[in-house]
């Protein structure tokens, strides 16, 4: 049973072999493979009779382009199947696509393929021959195929890492786009599963902003706004305890909207593309986050020296108000959003965001307070609960005479 899906998960076939061994199906028929046209099909397969290699590397250090192997029950371990080695004479290489030079066994990079299987271009294109069949390396081995797609080696085996022109990169970390789109998709009943495309958009400031785009089932075509809104909040929920990373823009789309090839593949870039020039037919689509543009007005700064003598639930009262100012100003969210149990995490608020809500109130405030604070208190009632036993804990501080 070859295996040749973008990319190969190990929950799927973990899932498929449990539905399917009453009936005799054995994990060892599997044969996951690596393949494109561009190579006449076949580049790597398993073996007959072999179960598949399941490797658990540190999901962060795969970003930064590195393999770490960690335990499958580690935090942010992140399972890659092995896609065989190659066959017929195939050669693969690993390869810096910036540089040319081969990489580390350690190291993720572009995959070269060379060997008698390959063709001799694209027809009638020699530009783009050249630029893709015409590849050497650093040390002047090849002539090798350029694929796009990135991975690395490991005792022989291939693992795929995603796909270099579709690699996203946010704040200097590398996000295989495939890995978003796998939690995005589970995290509603409402979405579509294999229908959603990760990319990103270039904000005012000239950074990189996360969109994910995600079908919805055909029952929720005439969802009313406050349960879509409800399931693009999980959405950037979950994508953001996985991958700390915020969601800039949800796009919500009808049914068979999201660009595919005819083999069944996203196409990202098409879908980017489609929103950008407004051909994509959205449902529903949120506001854009500012991340790293200029944040809207927090409004006047509360200390805590305004806090003080104040009874509790008038405190409380305050509290919440300056946190849902300072939550939108970070965020870029309307104000009206941040209700007091609004889970911050459906707001998309990275660890950056996090730290920088955490600073403004240590200071405004003149406490102290702990770096997982919005961890640990995840709504703003939480952490207006926190801050006030603080402040009522407090001795008075003497008043300066005028």
């Amino acid at each position: 049973a070859c295996s040749g899906a973008e990319p190969v998960r190990a929950e799927t076939l973990d899932q498929f072999t449990e539905y399917f061994s009453p009936c005799g199906f054995r994990r060892e028929t599997f044969m996951p493979a690596y393949g494109l046209a561009e190579a006449t099909l076949m580049v790597t397969g398993g073996d007959k009779g072999v179960a598949p290699i399941i490797r658990h590397v540190d999901g962060p250090e795969l970003e930064r382009g590195r393999v770490s192997l960690v335990g499958a029950g580690e935090p942010k371990a992140r399972s890659v199947v092995g896609c065989g080695h190659t066959r017929m004479q195939t050669e693969v290489a690993i390869v810096d696509p910036a540089s040319f030079r081969r990489c580390p066994p350690d190291g993720v990079g572009e995959i070269w393929v060379g060997g008698p299987t390959l063709p001799a271009g694209y027809w009638e294109r020699p530009a783009e021959t050249e630029e893709t069949f015409r590849a050497f390396t650093e040390d002047g081995g090849g002539p090798f195929m350029r694929t796009g797609d990135l991975g690395f080696v490991q005792e022989g085996d291939l693992f795929i890492a995603g796909r270099l022109k579709d690699l996203i990169i946010i704040r200097g970390g590398n996000y295989y786009p495939q890995d978003i789109e796998w939690v995005a998709e589970k995290a509603s009943p409402a979405f579509r599963t294999g229908r959603v495309a990760a990319f990103s958009i270039e904000g005012d400031s000239g950074e990189e902003r996360l969109v994910v785009a995600q079908e919805v089932e055909r029952s929720f075509r005439k969802a009313g706004e406050d349960e879509l809104e409800s399931a693009a909040g999980s959405l950037r929920r979950a994508v953001s305890e996985e991958f700390d990373i915020e969601v800039a823009l949800v796009v919500l789309i009808h049914p068979g909207g999201v660009p595919m090839t005819s083999s069944g593949k996203i196409q990202r870039r098409a879908c980017r593309q489609g929103l950008l020039d407004g051909s994509l037919e959205v449902l529903w689509r949120s506001d854009l986050r500012h991340g790293g543009e200029a944040p809207a007005s927090p409004g006047p700064r509360v200390t805590g020296t305004d806090l003080e003598g104040l009874r509790p639930a008038e405190m409380r009262r305050r509290l919440i108000g300056l946190l849902r100012r300072q939550v939108a100003s970070v965020t870029g969210a309307e104000e009206s959003e941040v209700l007091p149990d609004t889970p911050l995490g459906s707001l998309g608020i990275d660890s950056l965001r996090a730290g920088e809500l955490t600073s403004e109130l240590e200071q405004g405030l003149e406490i102290d307070l702990p770096s997982t604070l919005v961890w640990n208190f995840p709504t703003i009632a939480q952490i207006a609960d926190h801050i006030a036993t603080q402040l009522q804990a407090r001795p008075p501080r003497p008043r300066v005479p005028a």
